[in-house]
């Protein structure tokens, strides 16, 4: 999640998630990522596109918000079974092999796959240390910091977003040194770096009649803002272009220059849609909803304008009536995030375009998808379903070969982890 404004929006709203009730919630996907954010799902209420919308007001920076809210629905299955021990008695953090210091940070080896991550003693510490995570769960702390969202991390690895104490503010972590510069936004909200090199921000201006999108010198200072609507979108991985979602398809826009590019419409028989990330070739895997019945189905949007492909076809009634958020695909086939009436979807494997295949993990707990590179995907699992989790962890977990590994938190330090963000430089 490392790279979308879809995957960071949603490190801020799962950090404000804390303070939702479960009634208040039933489903949510992912903060701008636009280099950048998953959280809880809310899927009451009468639009989802509108809902999303609202989000982007309280998560404004990293990967791409996606909200799904839907009518009243029945009781969702259970979750697939994930284990989290549960937090122990605050302590200080603990140090030993799988801890080095951040000099010993091997450089060359940072890229795909490694996180940073924020982890307290509990969540109701007021501080935190920001750690830079490798895939093998060595970790390197880089300093403390508020108990706040992680936005953003670039592709090397050298530089991390995160909130701050003031909330019209974020802060940018040099990791090699270890310090942090505070970037005025004038408003509440994340912010997300721009693809692929992170040398400006995207930020969500709610100012006008629908939310936008503003890019930011990494100073602060506004540089350019697109039009009203776009505050819910996902760059593409080459960072040419802004996708958001609307009632009625796809916009597609000038990164760059804010300009819009093209429209795509909708399927037959759906209306909102949302780019949710990006398929190898190139092409936006797009979530739509189905004739306003609670189903919603993924979609690959070329952007040259050609025709949308079905990767999901759920239907009312069926054994997933909710359809699905999210899909990856893997060596083994495509992985995919079942979307539920409440909380965070279960992991499955695709077994025809309308069923799948639950997976089995070996944590008890919620496990939140928050990328997938190659066959691993990256987990923070909680220890309630609908919010109120009083213990997270970062977890791994390889498709292939169906081993899994703590990497923070419980299991691992103990505490609790917050946002994770974790590069991924093909999303």
């Amino acid at each position: 999640m490392t790279d979308d404004l879809e995957t960071r929006l949603r490190a801020a709203l799962r950090a404000r998630s804390e303070e939702i009730t479960p009634d208040q919630l039933t489903r949510s996907l992912d903060l701008p990522h636009t280099d950048a954010a998953p959280a809880h799902r809310s899927r009451r209420g009468s639009s989802w596109l509108v809902a999303a919308a609202a989000a982007v007001v309280v998560a404004a920076g990293a990967t791409g918000i996606v909200l799904a809210t839907r009518p009243s629905a029945p009781t969702p299955e259970p979750v697939a079974s994930v284990t989290v021990t549960s937090t122990p008695t605050p302590s200080p953090t603990p140090t030993g092999a799988r801890e080095q210091p951040r000099s010993a940070i091997p450089w060359g080896q940072v890229g795909a796959g490694w996180s940073a991550a924020a982890w307290a003693t509990s969540r109701d510490a007021t501080t935190a240390t920001l750690y830079l995570v490798s895939p093998a769960g060595t970790r390197y702390a880089v300093g403390a910091m508020p108990n706040v969202a992680v936005y953003d991390i670039t592709r090397d690895g050298r530089r991390i977003l995160t909130g701050s104490s003031d909330p019209n503010a974020v802060l940018q972590w040099d990791v090699a040194a270890g310090a942090s510069q505070s970037i005025p936004l004038g408003e509440p909200g994340g912010a997300a770096y721009t693809k692929p090199d992170g040398q400006a921000l995207l930020t969500v201006d709610n100012s006008g009649p629908a939310p936008r999108l503003q890019r930011r010198a990494l100073d602060g200072s506004v540089t350019m803002t697109y039009p009203d609507g776009t505050g819910l979108a996902r760059q593409s991985p080459d960072g040419q272009f802004v996708v958001t979602g609307t009632t009625t398809g796809l916009s597609v826009y000038g990164n760059a220059t804010g300009t819009l590019v093209r429209t795509l419409p909708p399927p037959a028989g759906y209306s909102e849609c949302a780019a949710v990330s990006w398929w190898p070739d190139g092409r936006a895997l797009t979530r739509c909803a189905l004739g306003g019945n609670g189903v919603s189905n993924l979609w690959l949007y070329p952007l040259d304008g050609g025709g949308a492909t079905t990767l999901t076809a759920a239907v009312a009634g069926s054994a997933r009536p909710f359809g699905y958020q999210a899909a990856w695909p893997v060596s083994t086939g495509t992985l995919v995030q079942e979307a539920v009436g409440c909380g965070v979807g279960p992991l499955a494997m695709l077994t025809s375009p309308s069923t799948s295949t639950r997976i089995t993990f070996p944590f008890k707990g919620v496990p939140d998808p928050n990328t997938v590179v190659g066959d691993v995907a990256y987990l923070v699992v909680s220890s309630a379903e609908c919010g109120g989790a009083q213990a997270r962890a970062l977890v791994t977990y390889d498709v292939a070969t169906g081993q899994s590994r703590v990497l923070l938190g419980p299991g691992a330090n103990d505490g609790t982890v917050g946002p994770v963000a974790v590069i991924d430089p093909s999303r």
